[in-house]
């Protein structure tokens, strides 16, 4: 990065190096108004492993990039200032967050949110043991940037506090992807990195005008959908109906089946299983469910039911999952 680069231009270490709580904190500092480890559990000294690193373009703007496991349990407070966030999740598991007001947007890989605070906005952020991470995280603040319609579109933006999840987009997963590359040093690394940044938000900046002009339009179908989709990640458990999440899109069973795999990609109980499948393995390897447990809250009746669903998706069962987990 062009300025305050916490990282070295050395390869991409993997999950080798450590990022303690003294060094976490001073990046967070760099795009918040205040930053504080609110809980921690017991683990080494480290919250995690592997790389956090931040710093700015010439441009005024913001841009960090992490590749990490949590080595322990941990949750941390942020208000943020003023600003426009882009949040791109690469890697690892689905990663929610709360942007304050009671917003929360879940992000599968290659999916990217934006986050507008009008002020100074309180943000929680949770990690559990093992939870990998990998992520670029994108701030403009209107009295930095030094460019006048990227500052006139971040005025506009912070005018009001709002989160809009973006969805995938291939060519920003692989913009955001790229600020990954461990084999390039230097001055060379510097330039290619401040070009890759810069398209990528160009790029996200985009994709969220079309996504504004869309919603404002007189379709208002994709508000729905999301509402749908976001409702299948936050309560895999519930007893989901056809019928009930067509009326929570507002729009027919039949309209419901055809925009949603239209797009998302997959039919929705398709996508419901592999949601549910999905929580099922972080509850197995990193939360400590029972074969019971992870069977009561993925909305199976019956655990028989649940390991004959699991081994299906994973090609293994449930008990045996969980064991290799801990070897």
């Amino acid at each position: 990065m062009t300025r305050g680069d916490s990282s070295d231009d050395g390869p991409e270490p993997g999950y080798g190096d450590t990022v303690s709580e003294a060094e976490f904190s001073a990046i967070s500092d760099r795009f918040c108004h205040s930053y504080a480890l609110a809980d921690v559990g017991d683990h080494a000294p480290g919250l995690f492993a592997g790389r956090v690193s931040a710093g700015s373009l010439r441009d005024g703007i913001h841009v960090s990039t992490a590749n990490v496991m949590a080595l322990g349990s941990s949750e941390h407070s942020v208000i943020f200032p003023t600003s426009v966030c882009f949040v791109v999740s690469l890697d690892g598991t689905s990663s929610e967050f709360h942007a304050g007001q009671g917003q929360a947007h879940v992000l599968g890989r290659g999916e990217t949110a934006m986050f507008s605070f009008s002020d100074h906005i309180q943000s929680l952020g949770r990690y559990h043991a093992g939870q990998l991470s990998k992520s670029v995280l994108i701030q403009l603040r209107q009295d930095q940037l030094f460019d006048e319609e990227l500052s006139e579109y971040t005025w506009r933006q912070t005018r009001n506090s709002q989160s809009l999840r973006l969805g995938y987009d291939p060519k920003v997963a692989a913009l955001a992807e790229n600020l990954f590359t461990p084999h390039l040093c230097g001055t060379v690394r510097k330039l290619m990195f401040e070009g890759q940044a810069l398209e990528l938000v160009a790029r996200t900046v985009s994709a969220h005008e079309d996504r504004r002009r869309n919603l404002s339009g007189p379709d208002r179908s994709a508000i729905g959908l999301e509402r749908v989709r976001e409702l299948l990640e936050t309560h895999p458990e519930r007893d989901h109906s056809l019928s009930d999440l067509a009326r929570e899109a507002g729009m027919s069973v039949s309209g419901l089946k055809v925009k949603f795999r239209d797009r998302f990609g997959e039919p929705v109980i398709v996508y419901l299983r592999n949601a549910r499948m999905k929580r099922a393995r972080i509850g197995l390897s990193r939360e400590g469910w029972s074969v019971k447990r992870a069977a009561l809250f993925t909305g199976y009746q019956h655990p028989a039911n649940f390991s004959t669903a699991f081994r299906r998706h994973f090609g293994v069962s449930p008990k045996a999952y969980q064991a290799s987990t801990k070897e």
